[in-house]
């Protein structure tokens, strides 16, 4: 099966698949091919990938600015995710860097923003028709709908999305979660994706709270 990860696609207008359910398409937004050092490898180590210098951070903020733990740990998460050297298992920052070269006012972000907010809202309205898929038992289109957030979420570089809408993308193809083997077992994959749907949404989660944080809260 080829490989769509590369391309940025972002929804903008709803389509029907092929069992008649509606979710957007998406419109290939063009990513800059050079290679970008926002949020390097270099950096990996830092911010909240290392626990016990982001609580010494927290600790340090808080006797000398009066914080509390939470509020200085709060602080320290920021710092982190703002320098691209937070969780790097949520997001690919390679890819997600590319992204925000392409805005204009790096104080607005309106560009990058804006794609986010439209992620998110795609999101939610595919993941109701995944649910909507899985009771009817429609797997058709349970591998669409992976199929094409797989591709919204690689766009933005969040990896672990992209990682298990893959694998409901191919458990609707009747397929085991690498795609490379037949499963001629219906029932079994349904119960993969029911699954895996529960796993994908504490991930997106977990994405779309970091990636709120990232932009400070305004959106």
């Amino acid at each position: 099966m080829s490989e769509d990860t590369t391309h940025a696609s972002i929804a903008t207008e709803p389509h029907s698949t092929a069992a008649g359910s509606t979710h957007s398409t998406h419109s290939s937004q063009s990513l800059a091919n050079e290679p970008t050092t926002f949020g390097s490898s270099s950096d990996a180590g830092g911010g909240l990938d290392s626990g016990a210098g982001s609580s010494a951070a927290a600790a340090a903020a808080a006797e000398t600015e009066g914080l509390t733990a939470e509020e200085a740990e709060e602080q320290a998460e920021l710092a982190a995710i703002a320098a691209g050297s937070s969780h790097t298992d949520i997001i690919d920052w390679t890819t997600f860097g590319q992204i925000l070269e392409m805005d204009e006012d790096e104080e607005d972000r309106d560009f990058s923003k804006g794609i986010v907010i439209n992620f998110f809202e795609q999101a939610q309205v595919t993941f109701e028709q995944m649910e909507t898929a899985l009771k009817e038992g429609n797997l058709s289109d349970l591998s669409a709908l992976g199929h094409f957030l797989k591709g919204s979420s690689a766009a933005l570089g969040l990896t672990k999305v992209k990682n298990s809408c893959e694998k409901i993308q191919h458990f609707g193809a009747g397929k085991d979660e690498t795609g490379s083997t037949e499963v001629n077992d219906e029932a079994l994959c349904l119960e993969r994706i029911r699954t895996t749907l529960a796993v994908v949404r504490e991930e997106y989660e977990e994405s779309e709270k970091y990636l709120r944080k990232f932009f400070d809260g305004a959106m």
